[in-house]
């Protein structure tokens, strides 16, 4: 996949930064952990101290597609708990979202047994997946049901590509089987990245969560798979997971089980696809990849949920 260089920007876009946002100092493309589908990421600085992320994508590109989503979501609630927007729109076929730096303060979680960080996330999702709850939603809406087809054909084809050995093959097979797209349809807007790097805590702040880009509408219990992933990842039994679930989130207790273990297996075997597809700097503990560190807790807690059915 090709990324979206400073240089392909049309001109009117830094121009547009400069007269709605200020003066700009300086710009600095950089590469994030995980790529975003081939968008430019910048950092921003601005004559009066200030400082800003630029993400911009050229429309009907793969980034250009995410970033109309992200900035979908940001119009569609002034509620959501993102970075401040200074700038969205799209100028000259290109997507473009400018958000305010976030203070200091915040950190990336630690998600490891015992850590305040985790009692602050939990805590902030919880309020975040009761406040977008909804009894409708929008006619342009995304639904979650139709990205989550696509992400069973890519599961699918991990499944067939000859890679896995036999006995966690069997289980994948057997997890999957139970996914059910009908299951994940609802009413709540999803961000559907709940991962410690989409995550930033502040003890005494709301929680800010980074990248909408793949928001949808579906059912509330669906952002949840990835985030216990890496619960489980960071040392957490997987029973514990489900109880921290079960007492935190109400939509965890209504989820249908063998529709949740399916979308466990799904989403591991997506993530591997995009990982095959997608090379990514070397994983560290804080921002731990989708191969090797995730699958084998994915796999467990997939593993656990069978056995317990």
């Amino acid at each position: 996949m090709t990324r979206l260089i400073l240089e392909d920007l049309p001109g009117p876009v830094l121009e547009t930064i400069n007269w709605r946002c200020g003066e700009l100092l300086n710009i600095s493309p950089y590469l994030p952990a995980s790529p975003d589908g081939g968008a430019l990421l910048a950092r921003l600085e601005f004559d009066d101290g200030s400082r800003a992320v630029l993400k911009a994508g050229i429309k009907g590109t793969d980034a250009g597609e995410l970033l109309r989503r992200e900035t979908w979501a940001r119009t569609h609630r002034t509620d959501v708990p993102g970075p401040e927007v200074r700038l969205i729109g799209t100028i000259d076929q290109a997507h473009l979202l400018v958000t305010s730096y976030v203070n200091d303060m915040y950190h990336t979680p630690s998600l490891v047994p015992g850590t305040r960080d985790l009692e602050l996330v939990v805590e902030g999702l919880a309020e975040l997946s009761s406040r977008f709850a909804a009894t409708s939603m929008p006619s342009d809406a995304k639904r979650a049901e139709d990205d989550l087809r696509q992400e069973v054909s890519s599961a699918i084809q991990v499944l067939g590509a000859g890679v896995l050995p036999p006995r966690e093959l069997d289980v994948w097979q057997a997890a999957i089987r139970l996914f059910d797209d009908v299951a994940v349809a609802g009413t709540t807007l999803l961000h559907r990245q709940w991962v410690p790097r989409h995550l930033l805590v502040a003890v005494g702040y709301p929680i800010v969560v980074t990248d909408w880009s793949r928001a949808a509408y579906g059912a509330a219990w669906v952002d949840l798979v990835p985030f216990g992933v890496h619960l489980v990842q960071a040392g957490h039994p997987e029973e514990e997971v489900e109880d921290l679930f079960a007492r935190s989130f109400p939509c965890w207790r209504q989820a249908p089980y063998g529709a949740v273990t399916g979308y466990i297996a799904t989403w591991a075997l997506h993530q591997m696809l995009v990982a095959s597809r997608t090379p990514r700097p070397q994983d560290t503990p804080s921002q731990p990849g989708p191969t090797p560190a995730l699958r084998p807790a994915a796999l467990a807690w997939a593993q656990h949920r069978l056995r317990s059915s």
